[in-house]
C-alpha cells in the first residue's frame, strides 16, 4: 500500500504543470520535478543537495532575501500566505513566480520539510505590465483629447466674441 502511495505521489509530483521542489527542514533541495527544466531551463539535479541560499544566482537579490526570510518564518510555525518572486532562467529571461508551501510530515504527523509549489505568473506579470503600459498611452491621449477640445471651445467663444463685435450673430451656440 505505502509502495502504491509513492508511486501515485511521484505520477502527481512528475506531471505537475507548476515547478514542484521538495525541502528538508534544514532548507536542502531533496527533490525538483522535472518542470523545473521546462520553465527554467535548470535540470532537477543541478539543485538537489544545495541549500535554499545556494540558488542565490537563479534569483533576484530581492527574491532571494524574501525566500530566506519566508523559510525562516515557516520554521518558526508562521503562516506565510502566497508571495511572488522573480527568478532568472538559465538563458537570461526574467521569470515571475507565485510560491506557496505545503508542509510534509510522516507518519507520526511530524514536520520532515516542505513542498513548495511555483506557479509560473511570467506571462501574467508581462499582460498586466502591457496593460498598464497601455492605460498609460490612453491617459496621455485622452489628456491630448480634452486639452484639443477645451482649445477648440475657446476659439468657438472667440470666433462668437468677434461675431458679436461685428454686429453678426453668433455662429456656436451651446459652447
Amino acid at each position: 500500500m505505502a509502495e502504491r502511495s509513492a508511486d501515485k505521489y511521484r505520477l502527481l509530483f512528475d506531471s505537475s504543470n507548476d515547478v514542484l521542489v521538495q525541502l528538508d527542514l534544514a532548507g536542502t533541495v531533496i527533490d525538483a520535478n522535472r518542470q523545473l527544466e521546462a520553465v527554467s531551463g535548470y535540470k532537477p539535479a543541478e539543485v538537489l543537495g544545495q541549500k535554499i541560499s545556494a540558488l542565490a544566482g537563479k534569483f533576484t537579490d530581492a527574491s532571494m532575501a524574501l525566500i530566506a526570510a519566508n523559510f525562516a518564518k515557516r520554521k518558526l510555525g508562521i503562516n506565510v500566505p502566497a508571495y511572488e518572486v522573480e527568478s532568472l532562467s538559465r538563458d537570461g529571461r526574467r521569470l515571475f513566480f507565485e510560491v506557496s508551501t505545503v508542509p510534509l510530515k510522516d507518519d507520526a504527523g511530524k514536520q520532515t520539510g516542505e513542498l513548495v509549489i511555483l506557479h509560473d505568473i511570467t506571462e501574467r506579470k508581462r499582460a498586466a505590465d502591457e496593460l498598464k503600459q497601455k492605460m498609460a498611452e490612453v491617459e496621455e491621449l485622452n489628456k491630448f483629447m480634452i486639452g484639443r477640445e477645451e482649445r477648440v471651445i475657446e476659439l468657438k467663444q472667440e470666433v462668437n466674441g468677434l461675431l458679436k463685435q461685428l454686429g453678426q450673430p453668433a455662429k456656436y451656440r451651446d459652447i
